[in-house]
């Protein structure tokens, strides 16, 4: 609440702010609903991730309205962590090294597409991978249906990386991820998309 009845209330800390606005909407309409909130925290948090939350809003209770970005209001992500198959990995003018890696998982024994991360590695980590793919490049996609992809180096599936996302879309990608680790004790056949991504 910013303003009430002419008044500038943006130098109120947020907690008087939130208690103007329960009291004014309790007169209000019922299809409007005063959101609450809670000193809890970190329960808070395990119970977004618990539920594939996105994540939170945390608040200083005693900050002050100033219409920009401040480390007084937070948004806290719930990260989502699993193992994918590097399928291969792309070039650009950019990065001529690697520029993302291509990834999958195993269903019914066929290699499925779950998208593509550029993030998360060094430029030494980047040509380490590159070390390693050279020797197992392949000339075919190997994925179970051919994927469309510009710059591609298709590899043998050999090779496991460990992944931080925030969740999948719609159409079963991974949204916003990141390159964590190499997972040299996984077995390629081993990954799978885990219950909790399955619709």
């Amino acid at each position: 609440l910013l303003a009430l009845n002419g008044e500038d209330l943006r130098d109120l800390p947020l907690i008087e702010r939130k208690q103007k606005l329960e009291r004014f909407l309790f007169k209000a309409e019922k299809n409007i609903i005063y959101s609450s909130h809670t000193n809890k925290g970190e329960e808070t948090f395990s119970f977004a991730k618990e539920n594939n939350l996105e994540g939170i809003i945390a608040k200083k209770k005693e900050s002050k309205y100033i219409g920009k970005r401040t480390e007084d209001w937070l948004k806290i992500k719930c990260y989502a962590r699993q193992e994918f198959v590097i399928a291969g990995f792309t070039t650009s003018e950019k990065n001529d090294v690697l520029s993302a890696l291509i990834l999958g998982y195993y269903e019914n024994d066929k290699l499925t597409y779950i998208g593509k991360v550029g993030t998360g590695f060094s430029e030494i980590e980047k040509q380490k991978l590159v070390n390693l793919f050279k020797k197992i490049i392949n000339e075919k996609c190997p994925f179970s249906s051919e994927i469309k992809i510009e710059n591609v180096i298709w590899l043998k599936p050999k090779y496991v990386a460990e992944i931080q996302f925030a969740e999948l879309t719609k159409d079963n990608l991974i949204r916003q991820p990141s390159f964590i680790a190499l997972r040299e004790d996984k077995k390629v056949k081993d990954v799978v998309l885990e219950d909790k991504w399955k619709i």
